[in-house]
């Protein structure tokens, strides 16, 4: 009998070890998150940098852009070859100095470079730059678009962002609605959706989300209404650069901002034409968590019957972290607004994101009524590609997606007339 004692005493000893450890790891990997201190960025704007500001052809005949950095001076990406991978990204930043000359700081490794951009102040024709290897020389692709890096006001909160202007006509605007957590306009996957916009005449403006890059406010404790007033506040901006009328300029949601972003919007205003909803749920914040989180276990190898007892847990760490903008968004349930929507309004999923971040099924069959008997609100699921819609092999975007974002903007851009 003893043994039997000693057996249940042993399994209940360890029990409470087990138990202290998971404990002392939740609280570890939830205690609330402390907002960073921002990055100080300085304004180059006495520099004349829009002037530089476009495509170029590296000596290896890949395309490469150079854009305004939410880190402020300018940022250069490789447009060819392997999309997104960090080979892609070829600098942090480009810092005009004082003798207009730049320095090139490359993204990762590599010694900080001096930059000369070639031709006059008003026609920049190349840039080039000495390494180890020599002389390099990149040559000017002269482009039918000009790039713009602005600041603006929604309130009391000063955004920043880059406008990108087809020349010399533009047909339509966007203004693009940015995903979860930090996030701003030095992201490779937006730029390329953004240029292919760019491409077909629609005029973009690409911001820092609020609280991220060169835009001030805070997003860990803004409301959906916050984003949803910063995107029209935009759309005002694009108007007065363009000349185009407010009922030519829709809005893009990636992820968050077309789960959730978006059909705010649609009920602030009754002149947007169009919106666009890019792997954005159509369910509340709080499923959403609960749907990604078990795929996430999935992934890491938890078996099922445990979520039990370990799902509760991994949901309630992101929570804890960021209470306040759990408190103020989790419980929002976008299908109210979709069900009074009149903006014609298209929702692009890729199949395989239902094991990775979005319900897509679930989404589908809420908003699906709502396709059946409305004109002008359409679902799309593609097949074989996940939350960034892009190809598992080659890493680049679906082409079928850019052209229906594209398309979309147009024909009900066109509509207003």
């Amino acid at each position: 009998m003893w043994l039997v004692r000693a057996a249940i005493g042993l399994v209940a000893f360890l029990l409470a070890i087990v138990a202290v450890f998971a404990t002392a790891a939740f609280l570890y990997l939830s205690k609330p998150e402390t907002p960073p201190e921002p990055s100080p960025v300085r304004d180059y704007s006495e520099y004349g940098l829009e002037k530089a500001a476009g495509l170029y052809r590296l000596p290896d005949e890949t395309q490469a852009i150079l854009t305004f950095s939410a880190r402020g001076g300018l940022s250069m990406y490789r447009l060819e070859n392997a999309r997104f991978s960090r080979d892609d990204y070829l600098s942090t930043q480009f810092i005009p100095k004082l003798d207009s000359t730049f320095t090139w700081e490359p993204w990762g490794e590599g010694e900080p470079r001096t930059v000369r951009f070639t031709g006059s102040a008003d026609d920049v024709t190349g840039f080039i730059w000495q390494d180890s290897d020599g002389q390099h020389t990149a040559q000017r692709i002269f482009t039918a678009f000009s790039q713009h890096d602005l600041e603006w006001q929604n309130g009391n909160v000063t955004l920043a962002g880059t406008a990108f202007i087809p020349q010399p006509r533009v047909e339509a605007g966007v203004v693009m609605l940015h995903g979860s957590g930090t996030s701003h306009r030095d992201n490779l996957w937006y730029l390329h959706i953004v240029l292919h916009m760019v491409d077909n005449g629609i005029a973009v403006l690409l911001p820092d989300k609020r609280g991220s890059g060169r835009s001030g406010g805070e997003w860990r404790i803004a409301s959906f209404t916050d984003f949803a007033l910063d995107g029209l506040a935009g759309r005002e901006v694009l108007a007065g650069l363009t000349d185009l009328p407010l009922d030519k300029i829709g809005l893009v949601g990636i992820s968050q901002g077309g789960s959730w972003v978006t059909p705010i919007a649609t009920t602030m205003t009754n002149d947007l034409p169009f919106v666009i909803n890019i792997s954005g749920a159509a369910v509340s914040p709080n499923q959403q968590l609960a749907h990604e989180t078990r795929q996430t276990l999935r992934q890491h190898g938890i078996p099922e019957f445990l979520d039990f007892f370990v799902h509760p847990y991994a949901v309630a760490i992101p929570k804890r972290r960021r209470s306040a903008w759990w408190d103020t968004n989790g419980s929002y349930d976008p299908l109210p607004d979709w069900q009074e929507c009149r903006t014609p309004a298209l929702f692009i999923y890729g199949s395989e994101d239902e094991i990775d971040n979005v319900p897509v099924s679930t989404s589908v069959s809420r908003l699906g009524p709502i396709a059946e008997e409305r004109r002008g609100f359409e679902i799309m699921v593609l097949e074989g590609v996940g939350h960034g819609l892009m190809d598992p092999d080659t890493r680049e975007l679906k082409p079928y997606f850019l052209g229906a974002v594209s398309d979309w903007a147009l024909y009900y851009a066109a509509q207003a007339e």
